[in-house]
C-alpha cells in the first residue's frame, strides 16, 4: 500500500534536519510508497527544504496561531492522497525497516493503530504516544479531524481525537517489526518550554460533557512552499508554488 507520513513543524531545524536525513535513506522502492507531508506552523525563520529525492510537500500556516498543531494535522490530511495516513510528532522517526512493514501488511480501514515506540535514548520500549496512530483519510474525518478548538494552547487535542472513536476500532499493534523511534528532550526546540495545559484540560471536560464532532477545520491562510517529486528530481517542478496561497 502506499502511505502519506503527516508532521507539524515549529522552529526545530535540528530536528528536521534528522527527519530528512531518515527519510532520503529509505530505498528508492519505498520511496516510491510513501508521501510525506510537512506543515510549517508560522515558524521564524521559515522551514527550507533543499532539493531531495523525495514525494514530499510542504505547507506554510500564515497566521500566527499559537499551538496550532490541531489545524496543522488536519491542513496535511486534507491534502494527503493516499488511503493510509501515519499522523505523528517531528520528534517520531519511522525507521525505513518500520515503514516497509506498514506498507506490506494488510489493515482494517476502520481501525485506529497505536505503535510501539523506543526511546532513542534507552532503547526501551514506552506506552504508545497519543499523537501518533495509523489511520485511514477517511477514518480521520469521520470524526471531523482535529478540534482546532484547542488551538491558542497547549495539550489534550490528541486525548479528544482519539476518544471520539470506540474502543472496538482502536488497537495497539505490537508486532516486533513495527516500532517508532522516539528522540529526547534534547532534540526538542525552545518552544516546547513553559507549556501548560491547564486551559485545554478544563476545554476537554467542557467537551466530553457536550460530546460532539468537531466543526469548521482550516481556520487560517496558509499556501504551499515547495513541492518535491521522486519522478522529477532535478526538474523544474522544485518549489514551482512558493508563494501561491492555497486559502
Amino acid at each position: 500500500m502506499r502511505l502519506s507520513l503527516l508532521y507539524t513543524y515549529y522552529n526545530n531545524k535540528r530536528l528536521m534536519d534528522i527527519q530528512l536525513q531518515n527519510w532520503n535513506s529509505y530505498p528508492r522502492e519505498l520511496k516510491e510508497d510513501v508521501d510525506i507531508i510537512v506543515v510549517d506552523d508560522g515558524s521564524d525563520p521559515p522551514l527550507e527544504v533543499p532539493e531531495c529525492d523525495l514525494n514530499l510537500t510542504v505547507f506554510r500556516i500564515l497566521e500566527d496561531i499559537p499551538w496550532n498543531q490541531p489545524g496543522g494535522r488536519n491542513l496535511a490530511a486534507k491534502y494527503a492522497q493516499t488511503e493510509w495516513m501515519l499522523v505523528t510528532d517531528l520528534d517520531m522517526v519511522l525507521l525505513p525497516s518500520s515503514c516497509k512493514a506498514i506498507t506490506e501488511k494488510s489493515w482494517k480501514p476502520e481501525v485506529v493503530y497505536n505503535l510501539k515506540r523506543v526511546r532513542m535514548s534507552t532503547l526501551k520500549f514506552y506506552k504508545p504516544h497519543t499523537g501518533t496512530c495509523l489511520i485511514t483519510k477517511d477514518n480521520y474525518w469521520s470524526v471531523g479531524g482535529y478540534d482546532e478548538d484547542f488551538c491558542g494552547h497547549y495539550g489534550y487535542d490528541d486525548t479528544l481525537f482519539k476518544k471520539q472513536f470506540p474502543k472496538k476500532n482502536k488497537a495497539l499493534y505490537t508486532g516486533s517489526d513495527i516500532t517508532i523511534l522516539e528522540y529526547d528532550k534534547f532534540y526538542l526546540g525552545n518552544e516546547y518550554k513553559g507549556r501548560t495545559a491547564k486551559v485545554n484540560r478544563k476545554l476537554l471536560r467542557e467537551k466530553g460533557r457536550n460530546p460532539e464532532y468537531p466543526k469548521n477545520p482550516l481556520r487560517f491562510k496558509y499556501q504551499v512552499v515547495s513541492r518535491f517529486k521522486l519522478s522529477n528530481l532535478n526538474s523544474s517542478y522544485s518549489k514551482v508554488l512558493a508563494g501561491q496561497e492555497e486559502k
